[in-house]
């Protein structure tokens, strides 16, 4: 199972090691990827200069001679870059496409001008990703660019500080927390359904975006002729144009007509989840589009992973996903995803196969390829089902004697291999070893078998012990 790694972590396993440790070696010991390992060395060394030294062709290893900063400054020094970044690009595009003048920008920021300087070249590279662009003069920035593409922008950056456990977005005030989260209550109420994470963020996001955007009195740009029509869930529709209602009732402004629309398409490209009560007015039914699509997705991916069990349940699964995931990619909406990075090292290969089987479906269907946002979603419907339906090999046990070791050990090997199915357990010198049917994956056994046996053969011990444990794993992975 991945687990996270952070710095306190990384400086005490270094230090109960002997000499350079290869980084892969790091990564499998905290479950993450040795990118990951690389990236949070190079944090740690970039605030404590000279703290982890480094060998080409041999790792990592602790100075023991550096004088190591407490946990919590160090947290500290390596998070607030990113946090002023952040606090930097989330103010010009709430102001854009206004100027806004660095002082301003960097007020009690106490940072130099090289920083700043640093800072903006990041942010730079920030904004391509949202297909945004900078102006800059002597002493004033701002941010230009499509609608859409300033608002996925602020929604990824309120995600990235998104809180599980308390706030939906740090620092807003609690009027404004209160409000956006009776209109998501007004959603899940007036439909029936939930808005489970991440759509509840999404939503949430868009709607503070609104509210900060127009008490700015930011310029608001029209750009309905993408938007999906209202008649696909009036439903939805209806409930998009009461919240903007109440948007402007809070903060006493009139807003733009398509503001609905808006707000309808990051409904419709949401998944609304069954409480478990009768289901009233809004009923889920997905197009022939959307189910072609998941239909060929599963035939895609499948010709990479050669899966011979029914298919019916994963396609009904990711068709929900599907639908909502179709409605984001035709309407230019992203969604984070908060674990893509422990995605993608525990399920790399699937990830890969999923990836490259996106991309050739999304072109057959004529829609933008998927981010790799998507891809780790829809990677966790397949490694569910994988992992569901996991390969089970069929096993004979042979004792001696046929009785009581072997039953002991028939359990022990239920209780440590759950991908293992006992079909038979028999003594050394019974008949049925002269006839294994072909189904048969694994003899196991506590004795040498002299008879000219074709199937792979382990020999244990009736108590079962590590050992034997890994024998077995290595014959059936092999």
């Amino acid at each position: 199972m991945t687990t996270s790694v952070s710095r306190g972590k990384i400086i005490n396993y270094l230090s109960n090691q002997i000499g350079y440790i290869d980084a892969q070696e790091i990564a499998d010991h905290f479950g993450v990827s040795k990118k990951t390992i690389y990236r949070k060395i190079d944090a740690i060394n970039n605030v404590e200069e000279g703290a982890i030294i480094s060998k080409k062709g041999q790792g990592f290893k602790l100075n023991t001679n550096f004088s190591f900063k407490t946990e919590k400054i160090v947290n500290n020094q390596l998070d607030e870059p990113i946090k002023r970044r952040n606090r930097v690009f989330l103010t010009l595009l709430f102001n854009s496409p206004s100027f806004v003048s660095y002082s301003s920008l960097y007020k009690n920021a106490y940072v130099s001008q090289s920083t700043v300087k640093t800072d903006i070249k990041f942010l730079r590279k920030d904004a391509d990703r949202f297909f945004l662009k900078f102006k800059v003069t002597t002493n004033k920035i701002a941010v230009i660019g499509n609608e859409k593409n300033i608002r996925n922008a602020i929604n990824s950056i309120l995600q990235f500080d998104y809180d599980k456990n308390n706030a939906f977005i740090k620092g807003i005030n609690k009027f404004d927390d209160q409000f956006i989260r009776e209109q998501i209550k007004f959603i899940e109420t007036s439909t029936g359904y939930q808005l489970p994470y991440p759509y509840n963020i999404n939503i949430f996001s868009h709607i503070y975006i609104l509210i900060k955007r127009s008490r700015r009195k930011s310029s608001f740009k029209s750009e309905e002729a993408s938007f999906t029509e209202s008649s696909n869930n009036p439903v939805l529709y209806r409930i998009s144009s009461m919240i903007i209602e109440n948007v402007e009732n809070y903060i006493v402004h009139k807003l733009p007509k398509y503001e609905i629309k808006y707000l309808y398409n990051y409904l419709i490209a949401s998944r609304l989840t069954a409480t478990g009560k009768k289901e009233n007015e809004v009923s889920i039914v997905y197009s022939s589009e959307v189910e072609a699509f998941t239909k060929d997705l599963i035939i895609q991916a499948n010709i990479y992973l050669e899966i011979k069990e029914d298919l019916k349940n994963l396609q009904h699964d990711l068709v929900k996903h599907v639908g909502p995931m179709i409605n984001r990619l035709k309407n230019d909406i992203s969604i984070e995803n908060g674990i893509l990075e422990d995605i993608q090292s525990e399920y790399q290969n699937l990830f890969d196969v999923l990836k490259r089987s996106l991309k050739k479906i999304c072109e057959k269907y004529n829609l933008p390829i998927t981010s790799d946002n998507e891809v780790g979603f829809i990677t966790l419907y397949f490694a569910k089902y994988l992992e569901t339906v996991a390969h089970k090999y069929h096993v004979w046990i042979v004792c001696a004697s046929g009785v009581g070791t072997s039953e002991l050990l028939k359990v022990k090997i239920n209780n440590s291999f759950k991908n293992i199915v006992v079909d038979a357990v028999l003594s050394s010198v019974d008949d049925k070893l002269n006839n294994i049917p072909e189904d048969v994956d694994l003899i196991i056994s506590t004795v040498n078998l002299n008879k000219n046996i074709s199937k792979k053969i382990v020999i244990v011990s009736a108590l079962l012990n590590k050992l034997d444990k890994e024998k077995i794993d290595n014959e059936l992975k092999y």
